[in-house]
């Protein structure tokens, strides 16, 4: 999460456009499904773009409009495939994370 914001940081404070892509099939992933286009969904993330900010644990929480209609978005970090800003199209590939699958918990009786 730190190297995330940190990047998120130094891209806008040079005033340019933040994207990520993001895959849209991972659990957690809350995006309006009429923008996904083969599983995956590009976010702009700049500030100007988004409402209700927020850093959460395992990713972000934001609000944000699409095709005219405010929608509550969230991505977890594991669900990010590249970071890139839009201005130079510059960015970072993301190796996908395997995602935990019928994960079990031991609890005490």
């Amino acid at each position: 999460m730190a190297a995330f914001q940190k990047l998120y940081k130094d891209i806008y404070e040079l005033g340019n456009t933040l994207h990520i892509r993001v895959d849209a099939t991972r659990n957690g992933v809350e995006v309006p499904e009429a923008c996904v286009q083969d599983g995956k969904i590009v976010l702009d993330i700049s500030p100007r773009a988004i409402a209700k900010f927020q850093w959460v644990s395992d990713g972000l929480k934001f609000s944000t409009a699409f095709g005219g209609k405010v929608r509550n978005v969230q991505v977890p970090f594991a669900s990010v495939l590249s970071i890139y800003n839009l201005e130079t199209q510059l960015g970072f590939e993301l190796a996908p994370r395997e995602e935990v699958v019928n994960s079990h918990i031991n609890r005490l009786t």
